[in-house]
């Protein structure tokens, strides 16, 4: 298990919001992790979740952790962010105003290692609103 690693959020994610629209997309997370734990942790993936979207509804969108954060070691701190899928592809996390109120977001972001157990977790409310 892990009970020494700390996730957290570093600023509000980079967004945008079309107000005609009603929706807006999330397209960088930025985080910071630290390894409190006695020896060296390899997280492999994210999940992001909105407030508002249960697992039926959409399930978690997966990104995989960047390089530099493929190992980090006991003591260790990094800050970095996502900003892309699996595919390559930049990332486009949508929320809609029918489903969440976009001045008040609560975004949570998991990041778990290769065999699928959570690391870290991080909740935090943002407005997500242009």
């Amino acid at each position: 298990t892990y009970s020494n690693v700390k996730l957290e959020f570093t600023q509000i994610p980079r967004f945008k919001w079309y107000e005609a629209q009603g929706y807006g997309a999330i397209n960088t997370i930025y985080y910071t992790i630290t390894n409190n734990e006695a020896g060296t942790i390899k997280p492999s993936y994210f999940t992001v979740v909105i407030e508002g979207y249960s697992p039926n509804d959409r399930p978690p969108t997966t990104v995989p952790v960047p390089k530099n954060t493929v190992e980090i070691a006991a003591g260790k701190k990094v800050q970095y962010a996502i900003d892309k899928t699996s595919s390559g592809k930049s990332l486009s996390i949508a929320y809609a105003a029918a489903k969440t109120d976009p001045a008040n977001v609560k975004v949570t972001l998991e990041l778990f290692d290769e065999n699928k157990k959570s690391i870290a977790k991080a909740e935090q409310e943002f407005n997500l609103k242009g």
